[in-house]
């Protein structure tokens, strides 16, 4: 195996370093998007759930969260 030449061994470990940092950046953003989504959906429920409760008060519905048309 031949010698590799000093200047580009040093290039290839700056490389790698950096790859490594930025992966490392790219897994904390993921990391905290997917926390923020879970919060969001579960917002997001919540939500739809309390307007479908308006709408079935509304419209005379009988037990929250039971709609009017409901044979329950």
């Amino acid at each position: 195996m031949s010698e590799v030449d000093p200047t580009v061994r040093e290039l290839r470990r700056r490389v790698s370093r950096r790859i490594i940092r930025l992966h490392e950046i790219l897994d904390a953003v993921l990391g905290a998007r997917m926390k923020n989504w879970d919060g969001f959906l579960r917002d997001w429920d919540d939500a739809t759930a309390g307007i479908e409760d308006d709408v079935y008060r509304e419209k005379g519905g009988g037990r929250e969260g039971t709609p009017p048309w409901s044979c329950v």
